[in-house]
């Protein structure tokens, strides 16, 4: 599973199939805190090549984004996958709003 958009990198270069792979979910259940971390690729054979990715992402869910989406209630439930869960509240961020699943 992954993410694929156009996406401009921080040096200005546009990568017209970016391929973006979330590398680690972490949950902080004492802290109630999910730390997602996403890697992105120029695109997908860049990622099989094992190359440097051209962007480094973090995303923070804490306090009631936590609990609606990584809580031990919410993750008990039949097939709730964390990375799944991540990738979906990742395509509502503008950076990968209309992004596709690949």
């Amino acid at each position: 599973m992954a993410l694929q958009k156009s996406y401009e990198d921080v040096h200005g270069t546009t990568h017209a199939s970016a391929y973006a792979k979330i590398i680690a979910v972490t949950l902080n259940t004492l802290f109630k805190v999910a730390v997602v971390d996403l890697f992105v690729y120029k695109d997908e054979a860049a990622r099989q090549a094992v190359k440097e990715p051209v962007a480094r992402m973090k995303y923070r869910y804490e306090g009631e984004d936590y609990d609606d989406h990584f809580s031990i209630t919410e993750m008990d439930v039949e097939d709730k996958n964390p990375v799944k869960i991540a990738y979906d509240l990742i395509k509502g961020t503008p950076e990968w709003t209309g992004s596709i699943d690949v």
